[in-house]
């Protein structure tokens, strides 16, 4: 009977550390699910996230382009203006190359413009308006403006991807230092 007392105290005891193993198990993988179920979370917002800077992206590329497309046609206006009536194709082509010079580095404000007008002939900036001007530098501005927000996007784009992509370090079903 003393036998059969301690072996079923053997057993009792083997059961009850059987017991506890398998429940920290559970509570492992119950944490490990958590996690897991976090991270997915996380990863579906860093895809939405994501998505919405691809779709601002565009936004902003179609506006480059509008923009870029406006200041063209500014940009051609003005230089038909500005050009030089002069019989003398020295004079004229070197109108022309200050011109082109001017128009490929816009200033950013009106002021700076017609000085730099100023300086290529006394009286050019009187061939075209201050509007004509002040939309020119505007619209530059709002170029500019815009590049950098698309630049801004890409970068965010580019750390949200590598967000995306970079290696979770989940943990492994199972409770360390015990057999599955």
């Amino acid at each position: 009977m003393q036998n059969f007392c301690q072996r079923s105290q053997e057993q009792t005891q083997s059961l009850q550390e059987t017991n506890t193993r398998l429940t920290q198990e559970l509570n492992y993988r119950e944490q490990t699910i958590a996690s897991l179920q976090r991270q997915i979370q996380l990863d579906q917002q860093r895809q939405e996230r994501q998505v919405r800077i691809q779709e601002q992206q565009k936004d902003l590329q179609k506006q480059i382009v509008s923009r870029e497309s406006d200041l063209e046609v500014l940009i051609s206006s003005a230089k038909d203006k500005l050009r030089s009536n002069s019989v003398l194709t020295a004079t004229k082509q070197d109108r022309e190359d200050k011109l082109a010079t001017l128009f490929q580095s816009l200033p950013a404000n009106s002021e700076e413009f017609i000085k730099a007008l100023e300086n290529i002939k006394p009286e050019l900036s009187k061939k075209i308006t201050e509007q004509e001007i002040s939309n020119l530098c505007q619209v530059q501005g709002e170029l500019f403006q815009l590049r950098r927000g698309l630049e801004n996007s890409q970068v965010q784009e580019q750390q949200t991807q590598a967000q995306i992509l970079q290696p979770t370090n989940n943990p492994s079903f199972g409770v360390p230092g015990t057999s599955k």
